[in-house]
């Protein structure tokens, strides 16, 4: 986390925005999701952890195996409605419980 503008994106495949302007980066290689801040410039991790296999249904997002995301949707309320894999075809959704995002995958 930190300045968009300084990260490091591997790979980014796909990008969506939410209803507030705020950007989201499916990053292929680097498997995860990022969001940008458009007010702040600040760069997180939304989902993934890095790893290639997948793991972590029902949990945090931020600690589950989203490996290379290719195709993100997302909804008015900022949760990623569509997460595919090419790959292994599995669809994931994230969505926000307060302020963590809680991962669903879906085969």
């Amino acid at each position: 986390n930190g300045l968009a503008v300084d990260a490091a994106i591997h790979e980014p495949i796909d990008v969506a925005t939410g209803s507030d302007g705020h950007v989201y980066v499916a990053e292929r290689l680097g498997h995860r999701v990022r969001h940008i801040d458009m007010m702040t410039g600040i760069i997180t991790t939304v989902a993934g952890t890095g790893s290639t296999s997948y793991f972590g249904d029902a949990g945090r997002a931020v600690e589950a195996g989203v490996p290379y995301p290719s195709y993100l949707s997302v909804d008015h309320n900022g949760n990623i409605t569509e997460l595919i894999d090419r790959q292994s075809r599995y669809v994931i959704q994230i969505r926000f419980c307060g302020q963590v995002p809680i991962l669903t995958m879906c085969p």
